[in-house]
């Protein structure tokens, strides 16, 4: 008879010594929006896996795009501005990214927009990758006027409409 934890043993290796690309099967990214009183700004941070960002952009540009050449974020910015929106009182504010960082095989990017505190109404659209992924969703969380909240983006429902007192 065959030892049972040796047959396992195999299969758990073949398995795991596939020729099956390492690539993920889920679509998320995770947004964080803080307000910045001193400031008058939103402070956003943004997370994103690196190659689906540049397969996005690529289709979008129909031309081969690298994080690592956009060395100024230009394509970057104008993609976000295109599937990211933040207003406040039915005003679109100007995001800017102002900076990235590769962590592995996510991007951290860092963007800030203008804004005032007296805003009673936001709406957030996280549109990021659901032109290419159908299945992505992109968590948010947002801290303003002393209240924290937390939803989701995606293809059916790209974006939240938030009321404050």
């Amino acid at each position: 008879m065959v030892n049972f934890k040796f047959v396992s043993s195999l299969i758990i290796c073949l398995f795991l010594t596939s020729s099956v690309p390492a690539t993920h099967k889920f679509y998320t990214s995770i947004t964080q929006i803080d307000y910045n009183e001193k400031s008058k700004s939103f402070e956003i941070i943004m997370r994103v896996f690196v190659d689906d960002l540049e397969k996005s952009i690529t289709n979008q540009r129909k031309k081969n795009y690298k994080i690592a050449n956009d060395l100024d974020n230009k394509l970057l910015n104008n993609y976000l501005t295109d599937k990211f929106l933040i207003q406040a009182n039915q005003k679109t504010l100007q995001t800017n990214v102002i900076g990235t960082e590769l962590e592995r095989d996510i991007l951290i990017i860092y963007l800030e927009a203008s804004s005032t505190s007296n805003a009673n109404t936001l709406r957030i659209k996280n549109s990021v990758l659901t032109e290419l992924f159908p299945s992505q969703t992109n968590i948010v969380n947002i801290n303003f006027m002393q209240k924290k909240e937390t939803f989701v983006c995606n293809t059916d429902q790209p974006e939240k409409i938030l009321l404050y007192n």
